[in-house]
Order: C-alpha cells, then structure tokens, then sequence
C-alpha cells in the first residue's frame, strides 16, 4: 500500500501465480490472471514451454447485448479464454527447468496453471486443473520446504532492488498522452484478434508488429496518480 519497493529474501521460491488469460479481451480468469510469473521466468532467461496451448470455452456474452427478461430470449457468446496449458517448464518434483536437457534452476520452482509439465497435453479436460494444483501444490510445498532445510540464507543485494525502484520512479514520473488501461485495451485487442483460436502467419506477423507498438508506448504513459500511496494505476502499469 505504501508504493516502496521492499527485497524479499528466500532460501527456496515457489511460483503460483495462474495464468495469463487476461491479456485477452474475453477471459473468464480473474483480473490479476496477467501473466506476471510468466514474464518473470522470461525476464530471468527461462524460456516458456507450449504457449500456443491456450483453451477458450463459449463463456462469454457478445458485445454489450443485454437480457430482457424474456426466457427464451437468445443470448450471444463469444470464446474466451478459460486456461493456458502451456508455461515454465517444470519437472514432476515442480522444479523450475533451464534448457531442454532437463536442468532444474537451484531454489526455483513453479506450481500450477504457470507451470507446463505436459500433464495436459493441448487441452485440459474439464476440472483437471484444480487436480493439477492440488497434486503438484503438495509436491512443490514438500519440495521447497526439504530444500530451505538445507539452503543457507543468500547474501543480499541490493542491485535488483535499485533497478525496480528505478522502474516505479520512471513510471510515475511519466509526462506522456497515453495511459496504461488504454495501452492494455489495445493489446487484448491484438490478442483476440490475431492469437485467439483461429491464427495464421500474417495475423501473428501483424501481432508482433502491434506488440511493439504497445512496448513502445510505455514510454509515453501519463500515470495519473504520482502518489505511491494506494497507487491502483501504478499498480495496472506494472501488470
């Protein structure tokens, strides 16, 4: 709530942090489903496995069309996206893996929907992803717990934590004609319409070509708030 930029220091870290279904317009995720574990792993230099795996279900109403009331009345539907199959590739103990020989990250490990063991193959049946949390959430807490017994404390640095207070400080110092709801806006809207569930090589030549635009847009973000306090668009601009 305060804004600041504390280091968390840990012996073992376990990811769990679901998927990334809310970079699409429809998802029937809930809103911090952002991919933000997901962007960690990649940021660290872990390569992502089987991303193209992306589930949808008719989950969703078309457009803003409204019941009225009327039993049978006909309701539109549209996909949205209900759960990415693909993510950090872990093995069966949820260790985090670096390369595709097999070699785990030391204290790294991934649970859950962001984790991609291929326990689902291309399309997870339904209710198998609360079985998948419930098996390998026992695993990984067994795994990080037997491994911190073992671990000493790591030394600190204060590197990472200068480089992300750097980040929110230029975030809120931004002087720019764009906000981060509308830079999000546009990229769900890349998504759905060249990486949803129908997908070609000149719409996703097209997406690449948006995702830029969006990344370089961040440059020119107007944050609103310059408070650190209760900051929910600091907070959406991270995301």
């Amino acid at each position: 709530a305060s804004g600041s930029v504390e280091s968390v220091y840990a012996k073992t870290v376990l990811l769990a942090t679901r998927g990334m279904g809310r970079v699409f317009s429809a998802s029937s995720n809930n809103y911090e489903s952002t991919g933000d574990g997901l962007a960690l792993a990649l940021n660290a230099g872990i390569p992502l496995q089987d991303m193209e795996f992306v589930q949808f279900h008719s989950a969703a109403i078309y457009g803003k069309s409204e019941m009225s009331g009327r039993a049978r009345e006909q309701v539109p539907v549209a996909p949205a996206v209900q759960y990415c199959m693909g993510g950090i590739p872990t093995d069966t103990r949820t260790r985090v893996l670096v390369d595709e020989k097999g070699m785990p990250v030391k204290g790294l490990f991934a649970a859950g929907e962001c984790a991609c063991l291929n326990v689902h193959g291309a399309n997870a049946l339904g209710g198998n992803g609360v079985l998948e949390a419930l098996v390998f959430g026992r695993i990984a807490g067994k795994e990080t717990a037997a491994l911190a017994m073992e671990q000493k404390w790591p030394a600190p640095n204060g590197k990472h934590e200068r480089r992300a207070a750097a980040r929110v400080n230029a975030l809120l110092k931004g002087n720019g004609n764009r906000s981060p709801h509308e830079t999000r806006m546009e990229l769900q809207r890349l998504m759905t319409r060249h990486c949803g569930m129908l997908r070609n090589k000149r719409g996703l030549k097209a997406l690449l070509k948006g995702l830029s635009a969006c990344r370089a847009q961040a440059s020119h973000w107007e944050p609103g708030d310059r408070g650190k306090h209760f900051n929910t668009g600091l907070v959406e601009a991270l995301e």
